[in-house]
């Protein structure tokens, strides 16, 4: 059976899976869904299949880690854990100008946006793929930068955090070889 997203299969009871949905409305299936970006094609993936070149996302926690990933020589990531558009609870690990970018908006531009700082679990924002060129000016590249935001929902936040507070979140991230 293909699947045909205008056409959606009718699943009977005792095939559906038990109460994937966790924390009032996030879906979290015992593992977050993983997201990546590809800096020579420009946009965001899940496995091999094309989300596009921006991404939604309201961000639970960030991590800066130190590793060899992905192929990748040893440096700096900074790993995303986040609520997508569809409500799935997702990570994404970004390095050199993509996640100084997500880094600065979430601990500069948010803390200077108000009348007061702004949790950023009150926020969607939205990474965009920005064409870049080379510093020798050799090739293009696409890196990171912040779109706009706005606030989510004060049930949506709610939401979130109570899941966050839950524990139930474990970090797996893939391709990692510290």
């Amino acid at each position: 059976m293909l699947l045909d997203k205008t056409n959606p299969v009718q699943v009977p009871e005792w095939a559906a899976l038990p109460n994937a949905t966790q924390g009032d409305g996030l879906i979290y299936e015992g593992a977050p869904l993983r997201y990546r970006f590809d800096g020579s094609e420009g946009g965001f993936f899940v496995g091999q299949h094309p989300i596009g070149a921006d991404l939604a996302m309201q961000v639970l926690t960030v991590e800066w880690r130190q590793g060899e990933r992905f192929g990748r020589p040893n440096q700096s990531w900074m790993d995303v854990a986040f609520v997508d558009d569809h409500n799935r609870v997702a990570t994404i690990s970004l390095k050199k100008d993509s996640a100084v970018n997500l880094h600065f908006f979430l601990t500069q531009e948010l803390r200077e946006s108000g009348n007061s700082a702004i949790n950023p679990m009150a926020v969607r924002v939205l990474l965009r793929a920005t064409d870049m060129e080379s510093y020798d000016g050799d090739y293009n590249y696409y890196t990171l930068t912040t779109g706009e935001w706005s606030f989510v929902s004060e049930a949506r936040f709610k939401t979130a955090k109570k899941f966050w507070n839950s524990k139930q979140f474990q970090w797996l991230i893939p391709g990692e070889t510290e």
